[in-house]
């Protein structure tokens, strides 16, 4: 059945648009993609006369390429020494079509500003995910059906035979049928519509009805239209048999394939030699044919994980710039990850890898190896963003120290998920082009948090931690952090540290995002606010608190003192939101745990049982000893 389009409208648009919708031309026969264009052009351009963008995103996005589309089009300039400068005194209105998930809308926010000017913002997307986290701010959601049968056989009618009207009796049951596979998506109706041009045989429409029963899009149905430059076959009663003669559709540029029956890529893929861009995550292919190394033009690859590289194909595909998502599954492959310095066009990598590490020294000094092949890529490849996620049962911790680049770095997206660092590396500090980081680390030192914070170009940072040094993770105002758009904190399970924002500390940061245990006054040693009144640009606030209290993913604190330490810390955060000149949108979420452990013991007890940390424990100024019960929830963190 197919999934109704929808267009969410954020930052409070759609209140004022609702009635301009009734004054668009009159097409019922259209879909998301024309709804947005004539809201675009229609409805909303003449009020935002200087700076308007239409921005597509689509399901894998180049989002370097949309993000400086963005930056062009609401005018800002790569000479300016202030990019935020150039746009606090216009009014711009930007429309983004087609999002597919969350993420790409959190990236997108991060590049826009905040300013007095009531700026709009356009959404389309099928997703309902999407749609609730457009419109989380107060947005509106206008919410688009699929065509009646009606409407489908008047534009399958008015494309193939000129006219609208439904005197074909001759065609008998057959258009009824056609028109029921798809369940009345505009695209898909244009898609059949467009097949059947010229088509005015019972027995022509028949032959498409028995295409359409047996698998569309099958590619021998599509072979008179060998000129094709986009498929996209999504159903689950696809089979390999499908794609026989895919090679006949020779000017393909991109395919996108989606079904657990697929197994393999037929061998003669390799002769799509204008295929840019392949997209095989959904299958259930496990390895790839070795002829897709004669793919010159193949750009973009989306695979699933544990999808397997024939050997020596990674360093054949020059004209790669984009790879999601690359496995690892064993040390001895972690070696072929050389081979990524031969793509001197790669951009964006993720990668992700689960290994059975051997106990003791032997593991770590594999691990070791490991991380040293991965840091490499920063050296060798210009990579842009680097995606890494360790799916492994034990995670040997990372030194980022050995990834230091050996030339200015342009890596602009770093996101490290379930790897444990160390410490943040001083080379980090002097990193001008990162804008996204992601890190998990044992423990956050004061140094750490000036590293950070020293980064100019820094718009989006995460992160996970265990513990800080004297219980506590204070983010200075000496300028620092001063590009800074979001930030999440989480600290994860243990009890004993406390976050504090000094005054004039993160000066633009408009999204908070915190995660943290209380369970008595003894596990947070700062201002039960926070100081989150320093926040002065905030505008979305989320905090989630573990402890000895009910799960609620809508907790309201109340002016109670005996409700206990949660609902105290959560009204004095609440108070502080509320002095705050945006009126920021906040939401409290509860979650029961009773287990209340410092964070200096599970740090021993990680030591105790892995040998990682002992090193470590000088410099953190922490007592090596281990005198408390392991606990069972422990190899969680670790």
């Amino acid at each position: 059945m197919a999934t109704a389009a929808r267009v969410s409208v954020t930052t409070g648009v759609m209140k004022p648009l609702l009635p301009k919708l009734s004054e668009l031309p009159q097409d019922d026969n259209v879909g998301k993609t024309t709804t947005a264009n004539q809201v675009y052009h229609h409805a909303i351009t003449r009020q935002f006369p200087r700076v308007k963008l239409f921005v597509s995103v689509s399901r894998s996005p180049n989002m370097m390429e949309i993000l400086r589309d963005i930056a062009q089009g609401v005018g800002i300039t790569d000479t300016a020494e202030d990019d935020e400068k150039q746009l606090v005194n216009k009014r711009y209105f930007v429309a983004i079509h087609d999002l597919w998930d969350t993420k790409a809308w959190e990236t997108i926010m991060l590049a826009l500003l905040n300013n007095d000017y009531e700026n709009r913002i356009i959404t389309t997307t099928r997703s309902v995910a999407v749609v609730s986290c457009c419109s989380f701010e107060g947005g509106y959601v206008y919410h688009m059906e699929d065509l009646d049968s009606t409407d489908s056989q008047k534009l399958i009618f008015r494309r193939v035979f000129c006219s609208e009207g439904s005197h074909y009796p001759h065609l008998e049951y057959v258009p009824d049928e056609i028109l029921g596979k798809y369940g009345g998506l505009p695209v898909a109706t244009i898609i059949v519509s467009n097949v059947l041009a010229d088509q005015h045989t019972k027995a022509e429409w028949e032959r498409v009805l028995h295409a359409l029963g047996s698998g569309l899009p099958m590619l021998t149905f599509l072979m008179p239209l060998a000129t094709l430059h986009v498929l996209i076959l999504e159903a689950w009663y696809l089979k390999d048999h499908h794609l026989e003669n895919i090679e006949k559709l020779f000017y393909l540029k991109y395919l996108h394939i989606r079904s657990y029956s697929i197994t393999n890529l037929p061998r003669k893929i390799g002769e799509l030699q204008y295929l840019e861009t392949l997209d095989i995550r959904g299958t259930a292919i496990i390895e790839l044919p070795s002829t897709m190394a004669k793919l010159q033009r193949l750009a973009h690859l989306y695979v699933d994980w544990n999808i397997t590289f024939p050997d020596g194909m990674i360093g054949k595909m020059h004209s790669l710039e984009e790879l999601m998502t690359y496995g690892v599954k064993s040390w001895e492959q972690g070696k072929a990850l050389q081979d990524f310095s031969k793509l001197t066009k790669l951009r964006r990598l993720a990668l992700k890898w689960s290994f059975d590490w051997p106990e003791g020294l032997e593991g770590i000094s594999q691990a070791e190896s490991f991380y040293s092949c991965v840091g490499t890529l920063l050296a060798s490849c210009s990579l842009h963003s680097l995606y890494i996620v360790d799916a492994s049962y034990v995670h040997y911790p990372l030194s980022l120290d050995m990834w230091r680049p050996t030339a200015p770095c342009i890596l602009q997206i770093l996101q490290l998920k379930q790897c444990m660092v160390y410490a943040v590396p001083n080379w980090m500090a002097s990193h001008g082009n990162l804008r996204v980081l992601e890190l998990n680390t044992f423990f956050m030192r004061s140094e750490d948090v000036e590293i950070l914070g020293a980064i100019s170009s820094l718009l989006f940072l995460k992160l996970v931690t265990i513990g800080g040094a004297n219980g506590k993770i204070i983010v200075h105002g000496s300028n620092r952090f001063r590009s800074l758009k979001y930030f999440s904190l989480f600290i994860t399970g243990a009890c004993g540290t406390s976050l504090e924002f000094e005054e004039g500390s993160m000066p633009k940061v408009e999204h908070l995002k915190l995660e943290f245990p209380v369970h008595n006054m003894s596990c947070i040693s700062s201002a039960f606010n926070l100081g989150i009144q320093h926040l002065s640009a905030l505008s979305k606030v989320e905090i989630k608190i573990v402890g000895d209290c009910d799960n609620d993913t809508n907790y309201v604190p109340v002016e109670v003192l005996d409700h206990g330490i949660v609902n105290c810390i959560a009204y004095a955060i609440k108070n502080a939101v509320e002095t705050l000149p945006k009126h920021p949108t906040i939401r409290f979420e509860t979650e029961y745990n009773d287990g209340c452990e410092h964070f200096k013991s599970v740090l021993r007890w990680i030591n105790q049982k892995y040998g990682v940390l002992t090193e470590w424990f000088k410099v953190w100024e922490i007592e090596a000893e281990m005198t408390e019960q392991a606990s069972s929830w422990r190899d969680f963190i670790f």
